[in-house]
């Protein structure tokens, strides 16, 4: 997510590990693979977008003849009111999208790639990963499972008011734990905790199931049950590790919009959706912990013709 890198217990929640070759801890998947490829943007920054930005993606979405996506953090950008511009914008397409499905993927989390922020992840998978866990490793858990609770809330509401004006067929969700999670296959049962965590919760809340998707670095890549996989950097450096239903964005790596519509193509082709990045949908200025302070506006600011044409390009193509 960072630009400049890249340019780079045995059975739980139906859930069985087993050893690989090399060492390697692997998980049985137990779902199967999705059969529609959706194209979108990772709108990093949507919840601090403006309200301009967030009807510009909703038009755009709504006029594209097939299924989107969009892939957003809101916990960072806004975590008073995580998701007031995702229900902006989901409001606003379902009622004027003809065709194709609305997929909203929401990151529950992100760790900076720095010492300290890959320490502090360790001891988040270390947390969910321990049997018996200390008071500091429970305060972690509940802490996360805060905004489990705030997520499933708000897909919950969203499917009543979608049933209420009948196109509750027209919109989907998908949850990912981390975004670029460094998740160790010796921690790999944690990952597995946390995705029982949250399905108790939805089960709890009464908001419905959502779909999994495992967000990871490509050195941590390694599958687990009930979740498909999102991967990030170039088409090329990904796609021998990447199979139909699974995702990838070029979040972290620069592209053209006219070279990720070609490879884009590629990728649809094997099943995999696709997520548009720009530097801009991160908002600025760009600092370690400042989220909740950026501007986010590539479709209204400087560059609003650039972006708005590449996000075009992207969409329609």
């Amino acid at each position: 997510m960072v630009a400049g890198r890249r340019v780079s217990e045995t059975t739980m929640f139906g859930i069985s590990f087993r050893p690989a070759l090399a060492g390697v801890l692997l998980i049985a998947v137990a779902t199967s693979a999705a059969t529609a490829q959706d194209r979108g943007i990772q709108l990093i920054g949507a919840a601090r977008a403006s309200n301009a930005d967030i009807d510009f993606v909703a038009a755009e979405l709504s006029a594209a003849p097939h299924s989107v996506q969009v892939s957003a953090l809101p916990f960072e950008f806004a975590p008073a009111a995580p998701f007031t511009q995702l229900d902006r914008l989901v409001r606003s397409v379902l009622p004027n999208k003809a065709r194709g499905r609305l997929r909203i993927v929401v990151y529950g989390r992100w760790f900076p790639h720095d010492a300290r922020g890959n320490a502090n992840q360790a001891e988040f998978w270390d947390a969910w990963t321990a049997r018996r866990p200390t008071a500091a490793q429970t305060a972690i858990r509940d802490g996360y499972l805060l905004r489990v609770r705030q997520y499933t809330a708000w897909v919950g509401a969203t499917r009543n008011w979608a049933t209420s004006v009948g196109l509750l067929d027209r919109v989907r969700f998908t949850f990912v734990p981390v975004l670029e999670d460094t998740c160790t296959s010796a921690q790999s049962a944690g990952y597995a905790r946390l995705l029982a965590a949250v399905a108790q919760q939805q089960a709890a809340d009464g908001s419905g199931s959502t779909q999994f998707r495992r967000s990871c670095l490509t050195a941590n890549a390694y599958r687990v049950a009930g979740a498909t996989l999102e991967l990030h950097g170039t088409w090329g450096q990904v796609r021998g590790l990447l199979r139909s239903g699974d995702a990838w964005s070029n979040d972290g790596t620069d592209y053209l919009a006219s070279d990720f519509v070609r490879d884009q193509g590629s990728a649809r082709a094997t099943g995999v959706d696709v997520l548009y990045w720009d530097q801009l949908y991160n908002g600025t200025p760009r600092e370690r912990s400042n989220w909740a302070e950026r501007t986010v506006n590539p479709f209204t600011g400087p560059r609003r013709a650039v972006k708005r044409a590449d996000l075009r390009l992207v969409i329609r193509s």
